[in-house]
């Protein structure tokens, strides 16, 4: 009888030291294609966690830690997402089934998103028409794009732009405030509007964020997003 029971307590012992390595594994690697799903990124890291590891079975989560690398949106690709929940529920079979995180309640979300200057001058020429060769110089004061404008298939003017890259309306969104046209035949030219160009949705998030910052440095810009009042 004490053998059997001790065979029996082995076995519960075994399988709550599998399930805190195997649970953990097996739910990162579905909120990840979550994340790919979502974001379209080319390479995704989750860490879940929670004690014991049996409680994520129920959708119960002390942290989920996620970095996203080259995530792509509809204008431009940051080179990483850095998104930490804390105190998330997440209804599993939903997740399972769908794998969104749609339904997750969250008690703390932060969101660091950074973008380069060659991908922002990726984006000016994927998305501003005529546009090409576009170069872009991200300093701590401005953003600063430098391109050639092809007005009407017929003249090639060379333009600069002066801008920001900032919130509005729940979007992260690069605004020109000066641009420059320089070009032999049509003169110079010059105003405080060109164009803006939207490089991040927040309500296409699967989570209720409001941006805090947006920093430029040298290189690089970086935006902070939480749901902190």
């Amino acid at each position: 009888m004490a053998r059997r029971l001790g065979i029996i307590g082995g076995i519960i012992i075994l399988f709550l030291i599998f399930g805190q390595i195997l649970i953990p594994k097996t739910v990162s690697n579905v909120i990840n294609k979550s994340i790919v799903t979502l974001t379209n990124a080319e390479k995704v890291d989750v860490e879940v966690k929670k004690d014991p590891a049996l409680l994520m079975l129920t959708g119960q989560f002390d942290d989920i830690v996620i970095k996203a690398e080259r995530a792509k949106t509809d204008k431009v690709v940051f080179d990483q997402f850095d998104i930490n929940l804390h105190n998330v529920r997440i209804d599993m079979g939903e997740l399972m089934k769908t794998y969104q995180l749609g339904n997750a309640s969250i008690e703390d979300v932060v969101l660091r998103a950074y973008v380069s200057q060659a991908e922002l001058a990726h984006a000016i020429n994927q998305s501003v028409k005529g546009a090409k060769d576009a170069k872009v110089e991200i300093t701590p004061e401005q953003v600063k794009v430098s391109s050639v404008l092809n007005i009407g298939g017929l003249i090639n003017a060379e333009i600069r732009l002066e801008g920001t890259i900032a919130s509005e309306a729940g979007k992260i969104v690069f605004k020109t405030e000066k641009f420059y046209i320089d070009n032999g035949m049509i003169g110079n030219f010059s105003g405080k509007l060109f164009t803006d160009l939207v490089l991040l949705d927040l309500k296409q998030l699967p989570f209720n964020v409001e941006v805090k910052s947006v920093v430029l440095e040298q290189g690089r810009a970086v935006i902070v997003a939480d749901n902190h009042p």
